[in-house]
């Protein structure tokens, strides 16, 4: 059984601050970039839950990002797609646009 298959690396979007970007990002899964300031992953299996990797606008000052706990399925979803990425350095666009993921 292969983890890692760069096949399964998760679409990246841009997200613009309108009513049709909110539903974008309601019904897709992946690597959203709201306005440069927010790198959100949301899985498959996410339900409801998302995982803030980059955060330059203090939005999780805003949001209570920490009020829902992963199950052992979300934390194993996020874990793969995250690590399948950092192993491929894909999507490339989402490296050049949030180049601290290369630290």
């Amino acid at each position: 059984m292969t983890i890692l298959d760069e096949k399964k690396v998760l679409p990246y979007y841009k997200i613009e601050r309108t009513i049709e970007g909110k539903e974008f990002f309601h019904s897709h899964i992946g690597y959203f970039n709201f306005w440069d300031d927010l790198l959100i992953l949301k899985t498959k299996e996410s339900k409801g839950l998302y995982v803030v990797l980059i955060d330059r606008g203090n939005y999780r000052e805003k949001y209570n990002w920490g009020k829902h706990r992963a199950n052992n399925k979300q934390k194993s979803s996020f874990c793969n797609a995250i690590a399948t990425s950092v192993y491929y350095k894909k999507p490339e666009e989402m490296y050049e646009d949030f180049p601290e993921l290369n630290k």
